[in-house]
């Protein structure tokens, strides 16, 4: 029952964050955003780590190779996907930016087959074909239909934001150490890297307290304890796959708050093409695990 909790509370605050993204982009620019929701993100996983060393006695055990790795790691995540999705964000309408990114699921299969060597079945590749014909039908509906069309540009920084996502992921499932450690130290480096770039780009800043809430949310609840509760669902469940089927929620949930909350409308299309990506993520996980 507390894996179900976990998990629930996990993806209903991911549903949130396509959201918070939007309006944070109303008040701040790219630059601004991954520093800020890097920095809230740092503070809130060394929060956890004092937590954990003083009231349940887990100390955190750091050697100088994963530090260094971590260097380097940092740059993908937050810095290098963050910064590619914000971008995507400020071209593309919330609810177009999150379906696409939501086909990340594809490339990792993709990017696992080809660099851990993991089987990439029949039922892999026809998921993934008809992950991508909903993202086309997302795009070339926009493309045809919108006043405003798509901006392409925009897109292809959604689509390249699943590689860099995926690519880090790979990094981190060779890694043998404590994945909160490992989170602390790269948004320690990813922060330090933002400021840098917000300081070389000349874009500091006095933030708003509509700024800094966005950032917060950001910060708190889509790049550290989110991503904490949903390791912590998967370490307390007997079955894992009963409870990764609850993140197929959160597009669509993400919908309801990107309309009442983002005040953005929601198109039949979108809606259309979502169920077009999870129906061939759905049919990938589905088939695979009764092989």
């Amino acid at each position: 029952m507390n894996s179900w909790l976990y998990a629930s509370i996990a993806v209903l605050l991911w549903s949130t964050v396509a959201t918070a993204f939007s309006i944070s982009l109303r008040f701040l620019n790219v630059i601004q955003l991954l520093f800020l929701s890097s920095l809230f993100s740092f503070i809130s996983l060394g929060c956890i780590i004092c937590f954990r060393a003083v009231f349940l006695k887990k100390t955190v055990s750091v050697t100088k190779k994963a530090v260094l790795r971590s260097m380097f790691s940092g740059l993908l995540n937050p810095v290098g996907y963050y910064l590619v999705l914000f971008s995507s964000y400020s071209l593309l309408s919330a609810q177009h930016a999150q379906a696409i990114n939501y086909s990340w699921g594809v490339t990792l299969g993709i990017i696992s087959a080809v660099f851990l060597g993991q089987k990439f079945t029949l039922w892999d590749l026809t998921g993934s074909l008809i992950a991508w014909m909903g993202v086309v039908f997302i795009v070339l509906e926009s493309a045809s239909n919108s006043p405003e069309g798509i901006n392409y540009y925009g897109v292809l920084l959604a689509i390249g934001s699943t590689v860099i996502w995926s690519g880090y992921w790979i990094l981190q499932s060779i890694s043998s150490n404590d994945e909160l450690t490992d989170m602390f130290f790269n948004f320690f480096w990813g922060t330090l890297y933002s400021l840098l770039l917000l300081i070389g780009t000349d874009n500091l800043f006095f933030p708003s307290v509509i700024a800094l809430s966005g950032a917060a949310w950001v910060g708190f609840f889509e790049m550290g304890i989110t991503f904490l509760l949903w390791l912590k669902a998967m370490k307390t469940s007997q079955k894992v796959s009963d409870i990764t089927t609850l993140i197929f929620l959160s597009p669509f949930l993400s919908l309801v708050f990107i309309a009442f909350v983002a005040s953005e409308k929601v198109r039949w299309q979108s809606i259309g093409g979502l169920i077009i990506i999870v129906s061939g993520l759905l049919l990938k996980q589905f088939f695979n695990n009764r092989e």
